[in-house]
């Protein structure tokens, strides 16, 4: 019994391995690619890398969902660990309003983190940076939701960064992104159903 379990072992494991391997090679990002929208703000111009992203289609309209992935109110319902948050609007494009220059503090349990709008198009894009409680650098996140002509929805979240590698923590970021982001898309497609496209991530080399 030994001898078999051991031989089906020798003709497995590599199997299992290289499956493992093509899949990371296959849904690894293009860690070259960076943000160069010409038609969009400068602020939404990064040097680093793309680190994770995921798109879903989900079946109702843009605005449905833009209002959703945007709002005060429901981000705590699809974000995972999101506790709460608190927007500052004083910097904001319209006073008092969201849109760029807005500031939020995110509370993931007891980890706060401060972003900022850099870009808000209602209902096609909306690009945040973090500023503060996480160990990456030269962050942008990127959210678009697309048309698809029969009334539902494309979704793309992507996020890019350069890693902290003084903290250990940092280099495993890529990973946790990875995971938030599909995470988070797992809750949105139970709200909205709807289908995974793809999803990539790039770890910290």
């Amino acid at each position: 019994m030994k001898k078999v379990i051991v031989r089906a072992a020798a003709v497995v494991l590599p199997g299992t391995f290289l499956l493992v391997a093509g899949y990371f090679t296959l849904n690894q990002c293009k860690t070259d690619a960076t943000v160069s929208f010409e038609q969009m703000s400068e602020l939404m111009r990064t040097t680093a890398p793309l680190r994770a992203s995921v798109q879903i289609r989900l079946e109702t309209s843009p605005d449905q969902v833009f209002e959703y992935i945007s709002s005060a109110k429901t981000l705590p319902e699809w974000m995972p660990g999101l506790a709460s948050l608190t927007y500052d609007h004083s910097n904001a494009a319209s006073a008092g309003s969201l849109g760029q220059g807005s500031r939020r503090e995110m509370l993931f349990g007891d980890q706060a983190e401060i972003e900022e709008i850099v870009q808000f198009d209602r209902p096609y894009l909306v690009a945040y940076q973090i500023l503060e409680g996480v160990p990456l650098r030269n962050h942008l996140a990127v959210m678009t939701v697309e048309e698809t002509g029969d009334g539902g929805s494309i979704f793309t979240w992507s996020q890019y960064f350069d890693i902290k590698r003084s903290s250990v923590t940092g280099w495993i970021m890529p990973y946790m992104v990875s995971r938030f982001l599909n995470n988070a898309s797992d809750n949105l497609l139970r709200q909205f159903d709807g289908v995974m496209v793809e999803a990539c991530y790039s770890p910290s080399l």
